[in-house]
C-alpha cells in the first residue's frame, strides 16, 4: 500500500490501482511482453532496480498540464521515486496505439530522469534544459549544446514511431506510426528541424487508418 492506495509491483515498476484499472495496464503488460528495444532501453531500467522505482498513475492533472496526456513527475526523485502521471480526463478517451505513445514517451522521460539524477542528485528534472544537458554530456560528449534538440528528435521520434510499429506487428509502413511520435515533441522542436504543416497532416492522415485498424489487444 503507498497512501492508502492498492499497487501493483512489476519488480521495481508501481502501477497504481487508478492506473490497474484503466486500459493502461492492458497496454503496458502488452509492451512489456514485446520487450522492443525502446522499452528496454528505458521501462526496464527500472525494473529488477534497487535505486530508482517508477510509479504509474491515473489523476487529475494540475490547471498547466490540464490538456497534457500525461507527465512525468520529479517530486519523489530523492526517494528513488519518479511518477508518470495519466491525465484521467483525457487517457480514457484515447486508444490503445495512443496509449502506448504515450507511456513509451513518458518512459523516456523517467529514464532521462532517472540517469541524470544517479550521476547529478542535485539538478531537478523540471530543469529541463539542464537534465538534457547533462544527459548528453554524461551519454556522449561529443553533443554540443546546439545539437541538443536535433538529438531529442533524432533519438525519439524514429524509435517511438518504430516501437508502436512493432506493437501493431509490422501491419502499416513506418510512416504511419510518425505523427504519434511526434505529438508529444512538435512543441519542443525548434522550427528549423520542425516537421511542416502538410508534413505533419499526411502523418495525421496515415495515423487516422492506425487508429481505425491496429493489432493491439487492448481495444
Amino acid at each position: 500500500m503507498i497512501n492508502g492506495s492498492k499497487v501493483d509491483f512489476d519488480d521495481e515498476v508501481i502501477l497504481d490501482r487508478s492506473f490497474v484499472n484503466n486500459k493502461g495496464k492492458c497496454v503496458f503488460d502488452y509492451i512489456k511482453q514485446t520487450n522492443g528495444s525502446l522499452f528496454r532501453n528505458t521501462i526496464r531500467n527500472f525494473i529488477d532496480n534497487k535505486e530508482y522505482d517508477l510509479k504509474m498513475i491515473v489523476e487529475p492533472l494540475n490547471d498547466a498540464n490540464e490538456l497534457s496526456t500525461a507527465i512525468t513527475s520529479d517530486d519523489q526523485i530523492n526517494q528513488g521515486i519518479i511518477k508518470i502521471k495519466f491525465n484521467s480526463k483525457i487517457v480514457n478517451t484515447i486508444d490503445p496505439l495512443e496509449w502506448a505513445a504515450t507511456i513509451l514517451h513518458e518512459g523516456i522521460h523517467a529514464e532521462i530522469y532517472r540517469f541524470v539524477h544517479k550521476n547529478d542528485p542535485t539538478v531537478k528534472p523540471r530543469e529541463r534544459a539542464r537534465v538534457l544537458q547533462l544527459f548528453l554530456h554524461y551519454k556522449d560528449s561529443q553533443w554540443s549544446n546546439e545539437a541538443q534538440h536535433i538529438h531529442m528528435t533524432e533519438k525519439y521520434v524514429t524509435p517511438i514511431a518504430k516501437a508502436l510499429r512493432e506493437l501493431d506487428k509490422n501491419q502499416y509502413s513506418l510512416e504511419h506510426y510518425i505523427h504519434f511520435a511526434w505529438e508529444g515533441l512538435i512543441k519542443h522542436a525548434p522550427s528549423n528541424i520542425k516537421p511542416s504543416q502538410q508534413q505533419l497532416s499526411k502523418w495525421a492522415e496515415l495515423g487516422s487508418k492506425v487508429l481505425t485498424k491496429n493489432n493491439i489487444p487492448c481495444q
